[in-house]
Parts: structure tokens; C-alpha cells; sequence
């Protein structure tokens, strides 16, 4: 295949290939590669109801970077440097935040909200994830291998979920004889006044819908692009979309909806991908037509139709109004510190419906100030910037890069396994694919 020839979903990427199909191994120098992908099969217990199963998955997290690390410390001085700027603006904020952000909420009025101030955790999180991507910034010699591996581990980790979600279907839409064990937030709310025949929304194993859908997000993604049989690829996806559509997430739907957009955009250069787009607008209006009177339809119009009178939009807005009205100049650019918006919360100031506003952006704006969002949009676009670069061969770095992009939208998970290892696998790949070496079409 030519350097120019771009890959179509279905058309596998082996980042640990060679084009002439002849297996890349990593670096020697690196030991351990695999501690940096172990983590990745429990990346979803981050968001599962049960505490003990978000500890362990921290805890086997915590043991492999500590190994990783401690077994490469000579490389340490070989890191990549553009990868270390990313880095770098993930961490930095939280620095100022946790320094001058606190001062100056102290020195204002809102200094009550340092009483119920607990970052400890939330500091933890972020420092540990930072070490990771340091861990992968390390392995520059090996991101062909090392992308792989990670997209390999953080499919599996999808899998768990998407089989717990199964499972909950079958046990709340069938008399399947074996009971759905976990107890999680999977009732219909928002529409009280409309009579809805819904049994419940899909949660897997996750805590609440919008939880679960980025991660199926995810592994609708890695599914397109990892799995070499047509056939089981077909059902795979079908699995994650059917699974997507039974949350009644309008979230999780805008989320779909804006990867097939960008995903179809990339085949309009050709007349069989104008014909397929054709295709897909067809296929939508038709479905929308024949959907537009059910019971889930319904439900999800009255959540956008609402929106603006919804506690979501409200947890978004108080917060920034709160911080911009009675903040002092301190609290706009460097924040109130980690976690300042769940201690406003929990002194139930009536700006604040929720403890996170549920959206990245304004979280880091009212706890980490201009300066912080700053740093995160610079963040963003860096990924960005790269991901273009990859598109004359591959479209799927800038595919992952929207979808951790519109999640941000509605997932405040900065601090979690899931965005830096996003970032790890976006950034690796498209490494890979600027030195133009390990693309092959299966």
C-alpha cells in the first residue's frame, strides 16, 4: 500500500506492523512495556457503582507505573519532549491551583469553602496520571508496539463493560435466570410528566448512563478499527450501538451522531464515499421517522427541548457565574482549588446543584481558573494538530481525538485512567504514522 493511501474503517491498523507486514519489536532499552497496559483491561471500574472495584483498579494502576518506572529510571532523560509539554499542561494547573488558587480563596470572601476542601484524593489521581503519560513519554522508540498494546488492553477493558451491559438488558427485557447483581442509577428521570412505558436505562456495571457512554463510545471506535473479521466486527459494533441506544443518553446519541459525521466527512473524497453518505442521511431520516412517536424518542426530545431548565445546565452555570460575580481576581485565573466546586456543594451554597458540573471545561475554570482552562484547551489543540496530520493515512487519532472531546462535553474526567489513556493512544498513534513506518492494510 502506498504512504498516501488512507485506511478505511474495517481496514485494521497494527501499529506493531512494519508495512511489508514484519513484526516491529520495542525498543530493547525498555523494560516492562506491558506494565503500562495492564491497567487499560480495568480502565472501566473507574466509573463502576461499587467503591472497592474503582480502588483496585487505582491500586493495579499505582503497582505497574511504580514497576515501570523504578525498572526504566535511566530513560528518564530520553523522554519525548512534545509529549512532556502535554504533560506538563495537564499538570501544571493543579500546581497553581493547589498554591495560589487556595490563598486567595482563603483571602476572600468564600474562605468558608477551605473547611470542607478534601483534594488529597483528586491530587493523587491527577499526579499518578501524569506519571503515566511520563512513563509513556519515555518509550518514544517504541510507540508503534507500545499503541498497539494499549489499544489491545483498552478494547478488552470496554468489552468487561459492554458485557455487563448486556447482561442488564437481558435481566430488565427478559426472564433471564440468572439477576443483574448491581444496584446502579438506571431509572428514567426528567420526563415525570410524560407516561412512559421504559423499564430502565442501561448502566452496566457504571454508576449512572453518562458514565457508561463514553466507554461504548470507545469500543465502538477500537471495534471498527481493531477486529480483522468483517462478520464479528459487524456484531460487535451492533452490540455497542444497541447498548448506546438503550442508556437514553441524548449524550451519549450527540456523541455517535458527531463520529459518524466526522467519520463519513472523511469518505466524501471519493464518489463511493459520497454514495455511502447519501446512504447514511437517507437510513437516519428514515429511522427518525419511524422512531419519532416511541416511548424513547420522547423521553429524549423532553431532555433537549428542557435542557436550559435541567440541573445539568444549571450545575454548568452557577458555578461559572458564582466564580465571575463574587470571585476575586485570584479565584478567576488560577481557581479555587482542586475539588473548590465540590466544597461549595457540600456547604449547600444554592449555586451549586452538584458537587462537579459534569463538564471538563468548567470544571477546570472554576477549580483551576482561566489560567488552567487555558492550559487544557492548549492541551486539546495540540492533540488536535497532530491528528490532522495523520488524516492522509488514517482518520482514527482524529476520530478518538473528537470522541474524548465531545465526552469532555459531559464526563468531568480529567482525573481518571480513561483520559490520559486516550491521550496516550492518540498521541503514540499518530507518532507512529508521521514517521510513516508501521501502517499496513490487512
Amino acid at each position: 500500500m502506498s504512504e498516501n493511501t488512507a485506511l478505511a474503517p474495517g481496514d485494521r491498523i497494527l501499529s506493531g506492523m512494519s508495512r511489508e507486514g514484519v513484526s516491529v519489536h520495542p525498543d530493547q532499552t525498555i523494560r516492562g512495556l506491558w506494565t503500562l497496559c495492564v491497567p487499560m483491561f480495568f480502565v472501566t471500574f473507574s466509573v463502576c457503582i461499587l467503591e472497592s472495584w474503582q480502588i483496585f483498579q487505582l491500586f493495579v494502576t499505582t503497582c505497574c507505573l511504580m514497576v515501570f518506572l523504578v525498572s526504566n529510571l535511566k530513560e528518564l532523560r530520553n523522554v519525548d519532549r512534545s509529549l512532556a509539554l502535554i504533560t506538563f499542561l495537564y499538570l501544571f494547573p493543579w500546581f497553581l491551583s493547589s498554591s495560589v488558587g487556595v490563598i486567595g480563596t482563603m483571602l476572600s470572601s468564600d474562605s468558608s469553602a477551605i473547611v470542607a476542601m478534601s483534594p488529597y484524593g483528586r491530587l493523587f489521581n491527577v499526579i499518578l496520571m501524569a506519571l503515566y503519560l511520563l512513563g509513556v513519554s519515555m518509550c518514544r522508540k517504541s510507540y508503534a508496539y507500545l499503541s498497539a498494546k494499549l489499544q489491545k488492553a483498552y478494547f478488552f477493558g470496554c468489552m468487561f463493560l459492554l458485557v455487563s451491559a448486556i447482561w442488564q438488558a437481558m435481566d430488565m427485557y427478559t426472564s433471564f435466570p440468572i439477576a443483574f447483581p448491581f444496584h446502579t442509577r438506571s431509572y428514567v428521570h426528567g420526563a415525570e410528566d410524560l407516561s412512559l412505558d421504559l423499564k430502565g436505562r442501561l448502566t452496566g456495571y457504571a454508576a449512572e448512563p453518562s458514565y457508561i457512554c463514553p466507554f461504548i463510545a470507545d469500543g465502538l471506535l477500537l471495534s471498527l478499527y481493531y477486529i480483522k473479521d468483517k462478520s464479528i466486527r459487524v456484531a460487535i459494533v451492533s452490540l455497542f450501538v444497541g447498548v448506546m441506544y438503550l442508556t437514553y443518553s441524548p449524550s451519549g446519541y450527540i456523541t455517535i451522531a458527531v463520529l459518524a459525521m466526522v467519520w463519513l466527512f472523511g469518505f466524501t473524497r471519493s464518489r463511493k464515499g459520497r454514495m455511502w453518505l447519501l446512504f447514511a442521511l437517507l437510513s437516519l431520516f428514515v429511522l427518525f421517522l419511524s422512531m419519532k412517536d416511541t416511548d424513547a424518542m420522547q423521553y429524549i426530545n423532553r431532555r433537549i427541548d428542557d435542557y436550559e431548565g435541567t440541573s445539568r445546565f444549571n450545575g454548568i452555570v452557577g458555578p461559572i457565574e458564582h466564580q465571575f460575580s463574587y470571585g476575586s481576581r485570584t479565584n478567576i485565573l488560577f481557581g479555587y482549588g482542586t475539588k473548590g466546586m465540590s466544597s461549595f456543594y457540600d456547604l449547600g451554597n444554592r449555586d451549586f446543584v452538584f458537587g462537579t458540573s459534569n463538564t471538563l471545561f468548567a470544571d477546570v475554570l472554576f477549580d483551576a481558573g482561566i489560567i488552567g482552562l487555558i492550559c487544557y484547551v492548549a492541551l486539546f489543540l495540540l492533540l488536535f494538530l497532530r491528528s490532522i496530520k495523520c488524516l492522509s493515512n488514517t482518520d482514527f487519532p482524529l476520530l478518538l481525538f473528537v470522541d474524548l472531546f465531545v465526552t469532555s462535553l459531559y464526563r468531568a474526567d480529567y482525573a481518571s485512567l480513561r483520559f490520559v489513556a486516550l491521550v496516550a493512544i492518540i498521541y503514540s498513534s499518530t507518532s507512529s504514522y508521521t514517521q510513516k513506518r508501521y501502517l499496513i492494510r490487512k
